[in-house]
């Protein structure tokens, strides 16, 4: 069940999952309404495209299976490799264009199937001539144009919330305070005054981009949503639970690895590469959506301050990872990985002496 859930959690799989089931949704109303609209006229005038319901419903759902798993595909890679550096209109054209095209090949690809194959004595039309393809093809069209609009639009919007944060914002789940269990990772760049000023503020702005479209890259595998961007910090969070205590930790050392992958892009680039340093704390929070023209979900509580007050005590222990006592421990027994107590900490607007871990080299 947990291979199931990290399969499903894979951005491959949630494309998919998602542009399928977003299809299924568009094909059928459509259905719906183009066999009304077909009831109407029938009426009034002679039409020489007739399908029952049942045909028309199956026909459609086909395509939207097939499109669905093409689309997500395509969507993922595309992402990969174009999307980081398009602007939002010409991401949302890109996926506009491409939508159509794979809604053309997937047409190609059914009617052959259904005309040509062994399951044509199956198929779900009574008529597979090529009028009748013609005319269904020009019917559902215009469909696919503005259904590919509306996938592209909800992608960058899905994108701008996080896939976590998009349903309950629509749903208004978090219109009235709810409390949660939660992990907070603030992970912020060392040094950042200091490469500012030899960087200078365009480069160093696009220092910053750069690195934290690094980060975003390891953010699918490991379930991690954004919450906030401050400056050169990321914030991150995660549904308190053992399995994302070792989550958020394989997320650290994800990004240091990626980090290290594009050292030679780094220093080539700008000179000098990034060192980030983090602070983790796991406890209760208070979340709430707040704005109007401006929706998101806000976390209030102590856990996000300490997980704040954490990171900052990195520069005087001299470690890049520190974790509170809470989130280790979340880790449990079998995490693979070995913690070293570095005693208690007064940390700065904290009264009491707090238990301080970091991981074992």
């Amino acid at each position: 069940m947990r291979r199931v859930r990290e399969m499903t959690g894979h951005p491959l799989f949630g494309n998919i999952v998602a542009q399928v089931l977003f299809w299924i949704v568009i094909n059928s109303c459509f259905a719906f309404f183009i066999f009304l609209l077909l009831q109407s006229l029938t009426s009034y005038i002679v039409v020489s495209f007739h399908l029952n319901f049942r045909l028309l419903l199956t026909l459609m759902l086909l395509l939207a299976g097939f499109h669905g798993v093409l689309l997500g595909i395509s969507n993922y890679l595309i992402d990969r490799l174009v999307f980081v550096l398009n602007t939002l209109w010409q991401r949302v054209v890109i996926q506009m264009v491409i939508s159509i095209l794979l809604f053309i090949l997937t047409f190609i690809l059914i009617r052959f199937l259904l005309t040509y194959t062994f399951f044509s004595g199956i198929g779900p039309l009574p008529d597979r001539s090529a009028t009748y393809w013609n005319e269904f093809f020009n019917i559902i069209f215009f469909q696919y144009v503005t259904g590919s609009i509306l996938s592209g639009l909800g992608v960058q919007v899905i994108r701008k919330y996080g896939r976590d944060i998009f349903l309950p914002v629509a749903l208004g789940i978090y219109k009235r305070p709810r409390e949660e269990s939660r992990i907070f990772m603030f992970l912020d760049l060392k040094s950042s005054t200091a490469l500012a000023e030899q960087l200078g503020h365009i480069s160093y702005s696009l220092f910053i981009r750069q690195f934290i479209f690094d980060v975003n890259h390891c953010l699918h595998r490991h379930h991690a949503d954004i919450y906030q961007y401050v400056g050169d910090e990321v914030v991150l969070t995660w549904k308190r639970s053992e399995r994302n205590a070792i989550t958020a930790l394989n997320f650290y050392f994800a990004c240091q690895l990626r980090i290290k992958e594009r050292t030679k892009y780094y220093t080539k680039t700008f000179g000098v590469v990034p060192v980030f340093k983090a602070g983790v704390d796991a406890g209760m929070v208070t979340a709430v959506e707040i704005g109007d023209m401006k929706r998101d979900i806000a976390y209030h509580g102590d856990t996000l301050n300490t997980a704040a007050r954490i990171q900052s005590a990195c520069n005087s222990t001299g470690q890049l990872l520190l974790l509170s006592r809470a989130f280790a421990d979340d880790l449990g027994t079998n995490s693979g990985y070995s913690l070293l107590s570095l005693g208690t900490l007064v940390l700065r607007g904290k009264e009491k002496a707090m238990a301080i871990f970091t991981i074992r080299n």
